[in-house]
């Protein structure tokens, strides 16, 4: 080892086994299981679900949109 941080995945290939929807999200999971069945996908590459939270969590912004919905909702009813 040379000292330098051990890096971690965000990238999944949706062409080789079906991603979990846990790990790339449920479009992503959607698109590697067409492309597993041999549906004309085009090739792809999904973010992690783990990546999003990274960056999310980098930049204050909250983990799931639902939560700015919520907060938004009556304002954008005004």
């Amino acid at each position: 080892m040379d000292g330098a941080p051990e890096a971690t995945c965000h990238i999944v290939w949706l062409d080789g086994c079906p991603a979990r929807r846990a790990l790339v999200g449920g479009k992503g999971s959607s698109l590697s299981r067409l492309a597993v069945l041999g549906a004309p996908v085009p090739p792809a590459f999904a973010l992690t679900t783990h990546a999003y939270v990274q960056f999310a969590e980098s930049l204050g912004l909250p983990k799931h949109a639902s939560v700015v919905a919520d907060e938004d909702l009556p304002r954008l009813r005004a």
